[in-house]
């Protein structure tokens, strides 16, 4: 699983053994980063999402967008 739409978010995990990223496509994908290479596909969200972060502990990644396809605002 890779991007097709350009990326629009990354976040490292606390420890930084793994990073996430975001596509406006809605696709969002961990990594590790030694080395670098795909980890999980997270799924993809109906929404173009532009924000990412993990909690403290690196346990939660919080994923925020833009505009649902129905134009309602997505939030947190």
């Amino acid at each position: 699983i890779t991007h097709a739409a350009p990326v629009s978010a990354a976040a490292f995990a606390p420890d930084r053994l793994r990073f996430a990223t975001a596509s406006g496509g809605g696709l969002i994908v961990t990594w590790d980063t030694d080395p670098v290479r795909r980890f999980r596909g997270l799924g993809r969200y109906t929404f173009p999402a532009s924000a990412l972060a993990y909690d403290p502990q690196g346990r939660y990644l919080a994923v925020g967008g833009g505009v649902s396809e129905k134009g309602q605002s997505v939030t947190l």
